[in-house]
Parts: structure tokens; sequence; C-alpha cells
């Protein structure tokens, strides 16, 4: 039986690292085990032959220019899009072979995407990681760009979205209901196991010069970004007894983190980006996680691999997290900006050790139920199947 081609095209791939990366590689792997042929265009800015040991075919499309600053952001943000769909239209025709298209969210990728689809008369697949709307709505552009998006969205055959948030919002702006899917990202349960051994993250922070023997650990990983509340965290954990705390990711808020830390002399550690392996061995040694966010789209990846490894989850009201945890089964949920409220929660679920074994219990059953990576698999093949077998709308 001949394999089924998909070409994915995004910005979110290697080395650039974040939530939708993940999401998008996960989707090209799972295809691949699934018995799709999958080549990833990477619109990336810089390229490393070793980054790409991959189940699939990747074909880095190197992005980067060098432009006059006197040219501003805009324009040179302009020409690398304009060069990106020559090349794509009359250079690279490779994609006019595929069987099916999925583009990310981003507006560049988006609308190139459907010129593709198009042209070729292929389905179109987006992945809505993020919310454009939201994240473009000071531009002075956005009434323009949101119209385009609105379009784009209205065009494609299929729109996967990871929350029900998401859903409502497109919804709003006229997109179809019916062609919106609320699908997990899928956690492998194998690779995020229940208790995972701690003891490599130990001898890393010993390597560190820090000790953290007797101490009681709370952990945050992700994007160290505003939207994610992590310059909350010193506020949050200063005062909680007995703790130390972790702060795992990079981001626009590292250098002020880093400052206040060294200044305030907080037992919180910021360990920067960090390979799969140590951030795994670090849920291990974590007596609970906190994702203090303020804002975010559909649900975060770090909740799902958290909750995965069994996990007690202390996080808010944001995005559409409160369609996976339950406050008090399975999760904390607080308000958003609450700090008294989170930091009476992590006091809580530290001094009762029952309390904090049951939520981890609950929540790992909740994601093998719901996100579990193979079930997650089976569903992307039924969608892309389907539209391949129907056609182009």
């Amino acid at each position: 039986m001949k394999k089924r081609k998909v070409a994915i095209i995004s910005v979110a791939s290697y080395p650039r690292i974040g939530g939708m990366t993940t999401w998008m590689d996960k989707i090209a792997s799972s295809l691949s085990d699934e018995g799709f042929e999958v080549t990833f265009y990477a619109l990336i800015e810089e390229y490393e032959e070793k980054i790409f040991q991959n189940k699939y075919e990747v074909k880095p499309v190197i992005s980067s220019m060098q432009y006059p600053k006197l040219l501003g952001q805009y324009i040179p943000k302009l020409i690398r899009w304009l060069k990106l769909n020559l090349f794509f239209l009359f250079r690279d025709k490779s994609i006019k072979d595929c069987d099916i298209i999925i583009s990310d969210m981003t507006p560049g990728v988006f609308s190139l995407a459907s010129r593709l689809k198009n042209r070729y008369k292929k389905p179109l697949i987006v992945i809505v990681g993020g919310d454009m709307f939201y994240e473009t709505q000071h531009q002075f552009y956005a009434k323009y760009l949101h119209q385009l998006l609105e379009k784009l969205y209205k065009g494609a055959d299929a729109i996967i979205v990871d929350g029900y948030d998401h859903k409502e919002n497109l919804v709003r702006r006229g997109v179809d209901n019916s062609k919106i899917k609320i699908l997990g990202h899928g956690v492998d349960l194998n690779l995020y196991c229940a208790n995972p051994d701690s003891k490599p993250f130990i001898n890393y922070l010993k390597s560190n010069g820090i000790d953290i023997t007797g101490k009681r650990v709370i952990l945050f990983f992700g994007r160290l970004a505003k939207e994610n509340g992590v310059d909350l965290i010193p506020d949050i954990v200063k005062g909680i007894p007995n703790s130390y705390s972790i702060i795992m990711g990079k981001g626009a808020l590292y250098d002020e983190l880093k400052k206040r830390i060294r200044e305030e002399k907080l037992n919180v550690f910021l360990t920067g980006a960090i390979e799969k392996g140590l951030l795994i061995s670090a849920i291990g040694l974590a007596d609970v996680c906190l994702f203090p966010f303020r804002k975010i789209a559909g649900i975060s990846q770090v909740i799902t691999e958290a909750m995965a490894c069994g996990e007690a989850i202390i996080t808010t009201q944001a995005g559409a997290i409160d369609s996976l945890i339950i406050d008090g089964e399975n999760g904390f949920i607080c308000n958003v900006e609450d700090v008294e409220g989170l930091r009476n929660t992590l006091l809580k679920v530290l001094e009762n050790k029952e309390l904090k074994l049951n939520i981890g219990i609950n929540a790992r059953k909740t994601i093998g139920d719901d996100w579990n990576l193979e079930n997650v698999k089976k569903e992307y093949t039924k969608i892309i199947d389907s539209l391949i077998n129907c056609g182009v709308r």
C-alpha cells in the first residue's frame, strides 16, 4: 500500500524551544509512527544537523537575513516572507506531491500554507497553539491582520486546538464549528513515567553547589514570560519554611529573575534551558509543581507532562485548564495573580503527604485516560484520512 504523504510547514522547529515546537515535533513523530511519510519544512534561523535526529524527514529552509537597522522590524519580516513564498512556489515544488498540508497558526506560515493549498489543491490542517488575535491586538496593523487570519481560518479544511477557549474564540469570529477539533498534545506515558528517577537532577544541583537534602522542592518549568506568571514565584514561595524552588527555562524575564534572586538571596535556583532527561528527573524530585499563569490559550503542555509523572499541580484559572483539572481532585486551581491563595495552597499540599500522593495518582490517571499519546495518534490518523478521502473543500 502506498504511503500517505504529509507536508508540515512551521517556524516551530528545533533549535527553537517552546511548547509549540514540542507539539509540532510530536505531531510529526506520531504520524510517522502511524505509517505516514512525513516531510517537515522547518522555517528556521539556523541549521545544526545534529538537532534533526528524527523519525521523519526535515527540510530546513533557512530564513535568517541581515538588514540595516533603519529598515525597522517590519520591512525585513515582509521581505523574509516574500522570499519564502517564492522559494516554495518556484524553487522547491516537492510539496505538490504530498496528500495533505499541516501548518502552524503564525500568520506568515498560515498564509503561505493556504496559498500552497489553493495552488496544488491539497487539504490543509492548521495547528493552533496560541491566540494570535490576543498576541497582536496592540500592533498598528492588528485590524488588517485579524481580517486576514479570519479569512485563513475559514479557508482551512480542519483546525486543531487544545482547548475549548480557542474553539469558542474562532466560532465567535465566524469560523465553522464543525471543522474545529479539540485534541490534546498527547503525553508519552513511558517517557513521562510515574515517579521518575530524581538522582540525575540531584547530581546536577550538586554540580552547581546546591544541596537540597531535607528541603521541600517547588518546581516551575516553561517559558519565562509575564503571561506565565513566573515573576510571581519569588513572592509566592517567600516565607515557606524548609523549601527550595527551581525555575527551569529561558525567556524575556530570565535576567530580571536572576537579578532579584541574587539581590534578595532567595532559595530559588534558575537553571536556564535544560535537556529533557534532566527536566523529567527534576519533576521526579519535586514535591509540587507550581504554574501561576496569567494568560494562556488552551492547555499548557507543561501541566500535562507534570501530571503524567504523578505530580501535584498548583495553577490558575487560565485558558482551558478547568477542562483538565478538577480543583482538589487531580490538582489545584487558584485565581490569577492571587499570590496569597497560591501560597496557602502550596502550604496545604506540602504539609499533607497523603493529599499530595492522592492528587498525584489522580493526575496521572487523568492523563492516561484522556491525554495518552497512543490515543491521540489514532485521532490524528482519523482526521487526516478523512480529509484525504474527502479532498479539498
